[in-house]
């Protein structure tokens, strides 16, 4: 796959295909969030999870290749996400992984994981037992709705 225009330029042209009820071998997906908490429970809304932290990477010339993300960069993205949400690696039990099925790009993400979940556990040295899962065995790379349908499966 690949990276930057030719993704955006991929997506615009997925999007004129989708218009023409012709979508082939890729994926769609739609994910609505309401502005606030409140406002979901005061409207009686079912509140299948709640989104508490995020954080966005561009590795920059941290990458270890074209096709390669850095593993330092995604430590620090998730890092973030978890200082956002307020949690520490002991705290979280299952992992949504991009998983791409290259040896070198799920290394790295593994990785980067790691280092995350040790940066940011309470007792350091503790063994803390979290789930990695991945939706791409299921579905394939959804290619721009690969993030989403992570997201969807995990609720």
């Amino acid at each position: 796959m690949q990276e930057s225009g030719e993704d955006a330029f991929t997506c615009i042209c997925l999007w004129l295909q989708l218009l023409s009820n012709f979508l082939p071998g890729n994926d769609f997906r739609v994910f609505s969030f309401p502005p606030r908490l409140e406002d979901a429970i005061e409207d009686g809304d079912n509140i299948w999870s709640l989104l508490s932290g995020f954080d966005v990477t561009n590795d920059g010339r941290q990458k270890a290749g074209y096709t390669a993300p850095s593993a330092s960069a995604q430590a620090a993205a998730i890092v973030g996400a978890m200082d956002m949400a307020g949690v520490t690696s002991e705290q979280i039990s299952y992992v949504e992984c991009h998983a791409t099925a290259t040896h070198v790009g799920d290394a790295i993400e593994l990785q980067g994981l790691s280092e995350a979940f040790q940066a940011t556990a309470e007792h350091q040295g503790s063994l803390n037992r979290c789930a990695l899962g991945s939706v791409k065995g299921n579905i394939g790379h959804a290619n721009c709705a690969a993030g989403m349908s992570g997201l969807i499966k995990t609720i």
